[in-house]
């Protein structure tokens, strides 16, 4: 009689992870190989935060804090190194970088603003060209 061997391989749930969310190049979820990881490691991973961030104003969520959010200065921890401020992030933990608010306000002008300027460019361009 044969027997058969199968060995079964589980991988095992990552429940140690940060999330990076918003005006980061690489939003997502990003597991923690030790237990903690700090704020700007995280940050590096997730490839830092994009021109439109509000760096200033970017939310940390702590999962075990009930909700509770903390605004965190990262111009301050990254562009200025103050180390002090480069806080450990634990497991489950989220940042949020949001836009700022001129980016969000040129972004919604430009989509309105944006057929009207390729319309009265492409009038000039024929009108040169017809020789009007």
């Amino acid at each position: 009689m044969l027997d058969t061997i199968i060995n079964f391989k589980l991988a095992q749930r990552v429940s140690k992870y940060v999330s990076l969310l918003g005006e980061v190049a690489r939003p997502g979820r990003y597991a923690l190989k030790k237990d903690t990881i700090t704020l700007s490691e995280a940050l590096y991973l997730a490839g830092l935060p994009t021109k439109r961030a509000a760096l200033t104003r970017a939310r940390l969520i702590r999962t075990g804090s009930k909700g509770k959010v903390e605004i965190i200065d990262v111009f301050r921890i990254l562009y200025k190194g103050d180390e002090e401020k480069d806080i450990e992030l634990y497991p489950k933990d989220t940042l949020y970088i949001p836009a700022d608010i001129p980016s969000k306000f040129i972004d919604k002008v430009e989509k309105i603003t944006s057929p009207i300027t390729k319309a009265l460019f492409l009038d000039q361009l024929f009108g040169r060209l017809s020789g009007n």
